[in-house]
């Protein structure tokens, strides 16, 4: 991601998780080493996300959303 060295919001929107799994997944949102976020959604969800621009840079614009549970339709 080029942010161009300002911060920016990354919107994650999705519907309940509970539709496919017993429990909420913990999804953890990083750039680089830096969490950014965590979440346990167990509804329909819209999570607003700030990745400040210093961070962004540490980890060449990458950010990573991680989840322990997946489902493959």
């Amino acid at each position: 991601m080029n942010a161009g060295g300002r911060d920016v919001t990354l919107t994650l929107s999705g519907e309940s998780p509970l539709k496919y799994f017993d429990t909420a997944p913990h999804v953890t949102i990083r750039a680089g080493n830096q969490v950014l976020a965590t979440a346990e959604p167990g509804a329909d969800f819209s999570l607003q996300v700030s990745a400040p621009a210093a961070a962004l840079a540490a980890s060449d614009g990458l950010i990573t959303i991680e989840t322990d549970q997946t489902f493959v339709p």
